[in-house]
This record gives structure tokens, sequence and C-alpha cells, in this order.
């Protein structure tokens, strides 16, 4: 299952639009096999798991920008 997902910041950074997707190619998919005498069955189901969502938010207090990370290319 594939998940995507984008953040865009808006406003001064006060405030941000996102927009995600979950299984982006439908592939959750499920199989059951049922085998009894006389009865060989193959299941086979895929719902709708596909789900977008679009959200905002506002930051109305003071923005605190993040401490930027930094690594060291030693050994």
């Amino acid at each position: 299952m594939l998940n995507f997902g984008a953040r865009r910041d808006l406003f001064k950074r006060k405030g941000s639009i996102y927009f995600t997707v979950s299984d982006v190619f439908e592939s959750q998919r499920q199989k059951a096999e049922l085998t009894s005498v006389g009865l060989i069955q193959d299941i086979y189901t895929r719902g709708n798991s596909r789900i977008a969502y679009l959200g905002m938010s506002y930051n109305f207090g003071i923005v605190k920008r993040k401490k930027e990370l930094t690594f060291e290319n030693t050994l």
C-alpha cells in the first residue's frame, strides 16, 4: 500500500494547507480459500480503500521556528 501527502505553508508560516491520499494504487486486497467435502471456493475481495483528505490549519499564536538539523560527515 502506498500513501502520498503534501503540505504547503501559507501566510508567513502561520497557516498551512495539506493533501493526503491513502492507498494510491488501490492495492489492498484480500484472498480467502474455503475447502470442504465436495466444495472448493476461492474468494477475492477488494474494497474502496483509497481515501483523499484536504485540510487547512492556522496558528493564532506565535510561530516558533524549528532548529535546523546539522549532520557531521565523519566516521
